[in-house]
């Protein structure tokens, strides 16, 4: 568990105006956020302007440093209409900026956290490990021409967090299945070892009982989930061939198209599907994009057409001989198991996390995770819960059908309720400086 500077969650007094800068697995975001007092006269506590994205590409991904960095700062300061502003003595102050990053990161001060190594193709972090990320976008921005003040770096599962309770105060966990998959949660300081908070101000640990923590979840569930060939040849495909984020694999956004592409592959050879020849473009790694699982699951027209005519854009089929009805069943089969496979997956992390994150905080707490209504209540965010038709219901489905199994003889059972964050990657960071003034 990474712990953050997070010592307190927000009671919706936070009022502040921010550029807030997210850089995910796959999309750069920008856009400038606006908090206001939920208790003020306004309906709208929270407004997002201006709010646009890029896509990260593979050549991005891949690129020196000084490129990606350089890239970064150019582009988010599209959203950016004005340069400076000045303090009332003439001073320059800089933008009020914050940041959430979606990779592991140290955190050294609110504002400050050196980057540590990552996966999802990203090999131009491999030049940036130890560096300051403050410092990196802070000489970035001063080369646009630009001057930040950089007040606030968060985890995009922390900042989901933050986003979320202000708007649900029950909600103590939170988890983004995007390009990849993370939860955050409330633990006791008590419960982490000392060692993780050998650099933090002493002022720091005297008043604080909790911190928010990237659990980095990725990481877990190597020995615990079952692995079939189609995983292990996937893995084979990943640079290094090692099984370094296991529960990732298995259901985030970066791989569910992988895995699906792996099984038409196997079951192309095997002369079930398309005479025994697939496309070439098939053949090649990461060529089956997720969002044709989600065009596959989703698809409820009677011949399949949507999804035919979105395979069409993607492949150029042997013979120009496009798929008969049979064959886009089938493929549609494999998305939907995968996709199901992928929720019962996340249900069961967000359920043993659950269960961790209550043993851990004690009996005095047990009211904390559970609104009015009883039920636990947890953030999720991210492409996959968004944009992959049944998931969110399924993997709530799953989760409270665990509950059930686990519950005791005479003892309540506890219900889940997965709860939407919107714009938590973007709006949470927002919070995170604002609770810091």
């Amino acid at each position: 568990m990474l712990p953050s500077f997070i010592n307190r969650f927000p009671d919706g007094t936070e009022t502040g105006e921010f550029l807030c800068l997210e850089i995910g697995g796959s999309t750069l975001r920008a856009a400038l956020v606006r908090l206001q007092d939920i208790h003020g006269p306004t309906n709208q506590s929270v407004e997002v302007v201006d709010m646009q994205s890029w896509p990260i590409t593979k050549e991005l991904k891949m690129s020196k440093a000084p490129i990606f960095v350089r890239w970064i700062a150019q582009t988010a300061a599209q959203v950016v209409k004005q340069g400076p502003e000045a303090s009332p003595n003439g001073e320059q102050v800089g933008i009020r900026t914050c940041l959430t990053w979606s990779f592991p990161f140290e955190q050294q001060a609110i504002d400050r956290g050196n980057i540590l190594s990552c996966g999802k193709g990203f090999l131009v972090f491999d030049e940036l490990v130890g560096c300051d990320i403050g410092a990196l976008l802070h000489d970035a921005f001063s080369n646009e021409g630009l001057l930040i003040h950089l007040e606030a770096i968060v985890n995009d599962t922390v900042a989901g967090l933050l986003a979320g309770h202000r708007d649900e105060p029950s909600m103590h966990t939170s988890i983004v299945l995007g390009t990849g998959i993370n939860a955050a949660a409330a633990v006791p300081v008590s419960k982490l070892d000392a060692r993780k908070f050998s650099r933090y101000p002493p002022e720091w640990s005297q008043v604080s009982s909790y911190v928010l923590v990237n659990t980095e979840l990725s990481l877990l569930g190597g020995t615990i989930f079952t692995r079939t060939v189609w995983d292990s040849a996937l893995i084979q495909n990943v640079p290094g061939g090692s099984c370094l984020q296991p529960l990732e694999y298995l259901c985030s956004g970066y791989y569910i198209g992988e895995i699906v592409r792996v099984i038409l592959v196997s079951v192309i050879h095997s002369g079930c599907l398309f005479s025994g020849r697939a496309p070439e473009k098939l053949l090649l790694p990461f060529s089956f994009e997720s969002s044709l699982v989600a065009t596959l699951v989703g698809d409820s027209t009677q011949d399949l057409s949507i999804s035919a005519a979105a395979l069409a854009r993607s492949f150029t089929w042997p013979s120009h001989r496009a798929p008969s009805l049979m064959e886009l069943r089938m493929m549609k089969a494999i998305a939907h198991s995968v996709s199901l496979r992928a929720a019962g997956y996340t249900a069961a992390s967000i359920y043993a996390l659950s269960t961790f994150v209550q043993s851990i905080r004690g009996t005095e707490d047990a009211s904390n995770g559970r609104h009015l209504g009883g039920a636990i209540v947890v953030g999720v965010s991210g492409a996959v819960f968004e944009r992959l038709p049944g998931f969110k219901a399924t993997c709530e489905k799953v989760l409270n059908e665990m509950a059930q199994h686990n519950a005791g003889d005479g003892c309540e059972t506890v219900r889940f309720v997965l709860k939407h964050v919107a714009h938590g990657g973007i709006i949470g960071s927002a919070v995170a400086a604002a609770i810091r003034q």
